[in-house]
C-alpha cells in the first residue's frame, strides 16, 4: 500500500489537488482510493461514534469547561483517540487496499493542528504527537496566504486562519514533508506535486 496525504487550511486547495492527482495516477495505470478523512465514518473509530455510549462520552468530555487542570486531560484524551484511530485505520486500509494508492484529502496531522488551534498554549506539545501517527509515503502541505484562503472558502476569521497557517508551518518542521505554494495556479501546484512524488510510484516501499 502506498499513500499520499494533503494537509493545509481550508481554501488551500487540498480537495482540488487530491482529485487532480487521483486522475493523474489513474492515467498512469495506478489503482487509487481517494479518502476525505473528515467525511462521515471515513476512519475506523469514527464509525463507532454514533453508538450511544461512545457518543455520550464524547459529548461529556467536550462539555467540561477548560481549566489549568482539565485542559491537559482533554488534550491527552483527544490526541490519544487520534493516534489510536490513525493506527487502526492504517491496518484496516492495509488489508483493504493492499495493492492500491490511497490519497488522503486531509490526514490525522490536520486533526492535531485543529486541536492545537483550540489550545494555543499547548500547540507545540500537541503537534509533537504527529511522530506517533503512521507516516504516509508522501506528506504534502499546501501553504497559502490566509487572506487568499479565505477568499476561496469562508469559515474562519482572519485571525484564526493566520494561526492555522503558523501551526501548519510548525507541523512541517516536525515531519518529513513537502511544502508547496498554494497561492499559485492549480496547474503550477499540480506540477510541483507530481515533481515531489519523484520515483515513489516506480519503486515505492511503505514508509510506516
Amino acid at each position: 500500500m502506498t499513500s499520499v496525504c494533503f494537509c493545509g487550511i481550508d481554501g488551500s486547495g487540498k480537495s482540488l489537488q487530491a482529485n487532480i492527482l487521483n486522475t493523474f495516477l489513474n492515467k498512469m495505470g495506478k489503482n487509487t482510493t481517494l479518502v476525505h478523512l473528515f467525511s462521515e465514518k471515513s476512519t475506523v473509530i469514527s464509525k463507532s461514534h454514533d453508538k450511544f455510549i461512545v457518543k455520550k462520552f464524547i459529548g461529556f468530555i467536550r462539555r467540561i469547561p477548560n481549566s489549568f487542570l482539565i485542559s491537559p486531560i482533554k488534550i491527552f484524551l483527544r490526541t490519544t483517540n487520534a493516534i489510536i484511530d490513525s493506527w487502526v485505520t492504517y491496518f484496516s486500509n492495509l488489508k483493504k487496499y493492499k495493492d492500491r494508492v490511497i490519497i488522503y484529502d486531509r490526514y490525522f496531522y490536520d486533526i492535531l493542528v485543529i486541536l492545537a488551534s483550540e489550545y494555543p498554549r499547548f500547540a507545540n506539545v500537541i503537534i509533537s504527537f504527529c511522530r506517533f501517527v503512521p507516516r504516509p509515503n508522501r506528506v504534502i502541505i499546501l501553504d497559502i496566504m490566509p487572506e487568499k484562503a479565505l477568499s476561496r472558502k469562508e469559515g474562519h476569521t482572519l485571525e484564526r486562519a493566520r494561526l492555522l497557517c503558523k501551526l501548519y508551518y510548525l507541523l512541517s518542521r516536525k515531519i518529513d514533508s513537502y511544502i508547496i505554494d498554494g497561492n499559485q495556479s492549480k496547474e503550477y501546484v499540480a506540477e510541483r506535486i507530481q515533481d515531489s512524488l519523484g520515483r515513489l510510484f516506480y519503486d515505492a516501499k511503505p514508509a510506516y
